[in-house]
């Protein structure tokens, strides 16, 4: 990216509740390796292009503090959304696979997909 560019600023437009009992799993240095969170739900971002052409995306959604919603992306750590019925048990197998094959890459593994419309 040349040095005059900055990253897309995502801007909220919509939101839609996730169903319930999904949770988001963020790798961490505790004894398990994870910690979870409740995924409230979906957020509809966008922001312009340089050819002014809109661009949005979807994104879990992530408690940020004093009652506001981010994106769980932009949160340290965040790794993948689990489903609803995901035991403890399967959520430790998990991160015990993901350290073996990527021992020196704990932190976020989440890549962002963009759906440009224009």
């Amino acid at each position: 990216m040349p040095d005059d560019e900055q990253p897309p600023r995502w801007h909220t437009i919509g939101f839609f509740p996730a169903q319930p009992g999904c949770q988001l799993v963020f790798v961490n240095d505790s004894e398990d390796g994870y910690q979870t969170r409740w995924l409230p739900g979906w957020l509809l971002q966008e922001h312009m292009t340089a050819a002014s052409h809109p661009c949005t995306r979807v994104v879990a959604a992530c408690d940020g503090g004093a009652g506001e919603l981010v994106a769980a992306i932009t949160v340290p750590g965040f790794w993948k959304i689990a489903a609803p019925a995901t035991s403890h048990r399967q959520l430790a197998a998990m991160i015990a696979e993901r350290t073996h094959d990527h021992p020196a890459r704990l932190s976020s593994a989440c890549a962002c997909e963009q759906v440009g419309h224009g």
